[in-house]
């Protein structure tokens, strides 16, 4: 009976213990800087962040090249019965998930002042949120910092990687377009992968219930992806 007792106490001390921890605050990684510039092309605002000497933008590239071959953004599934035009597309995702690029028309969507990342400033980002320096020159499921940079903030305070999934040409069950909303997100470097070519570069996926991040190269004339924006801090 006394052991009893014993272990129905540590059992509660281990779940009062437990409790604690989900009411705690979840861990960040603070920005040194914040702040806003306008893409004066378009007039839309975005919020960047400073990790380090980089600064990222906190929202994902919203730049309309008005061409369904080369940029998209996210159609709900019942839209998916044949291929359209540009301007019948259903804008109710572009605000959130912005707009889905090759890597062409990514390069394109760049404004004045930033450029589209390489899979160098992506292993600096990983670096700076956790990822060892042998973990973020790896290929595949790496490192454990993904949910930091998938945390999302009212007040930008926080990058917020979003998992809007990617648009694709290759035809799966007979129908072109869009994958994996909510499930992944996928995001261009501009660098190209030399194991494979000038037709595949490197990107990263991001998975809702992974907490690494994904590094490996995709075909940039096949695939549609997000876009983030990055400078050096002068």
């Amino acid at each position: 009976m006394k052991k009893f007792g014993c272990y129905w106490i540590g059992l509660c001390v281990c779940l009062g213990i437990w409790g604690c921890s989900e009411d705690e605050a979840p861990v960040t990684v603070t920005p040194d800087a914040a702040g806003t510039f306008v893409d004066e092309r378009d007039g839309t605002v975005y919020h960047y962040l400073r990790y380090g000497d980089q600064e990222w933008t906190c929202e994902n590239a919203r730049y309309i090249i008005p061409n369904m071959d080369i940029c998209s953004f996210y159609q709900p599934p019942e839209w998916e019965i044949g291929y359209g035009y540009f301007e019948d597309l259903d804008p109710r995702y572009l605000d959130r998930y912005g707009c889905l690029y090759k890597l062409d028309a990514a390069l394109q969507a760049v404004p004045e002042g930033w450029r589209l990342p390489t899979d160098e400033d992506w292993q600096k980002l990983e670096r700076h949120f956790g990822m060892s320096a042998e973990e973020a020159a790896s290929l595949d499921w790496r490192g454990n910092v993904a949910q930091l940079m998938l945390a999302e903030s009212a007040d930008y305070s926080t990058l917020g990687i979003l998992l809007g999934g990617y648009r694709t040409d290759y035809v799966t069950a007979g129908l072109l377009g869009w994958r994996y909303m909510s499930v992944y997100g996928y995001y261009w470097t501009s660098t190209a992968d030399p194991s494979k070519g000038e037709g595949f570069c490197f990107a990263r996926k991001f998975c809702y219930n992974k907490n690494e991040v994904w590094r490996h190269s995709m075909e940039k004339d096949h695939y549609q992806l997000y876009v983030r924006f990055v400078r050096d801090v002068n």
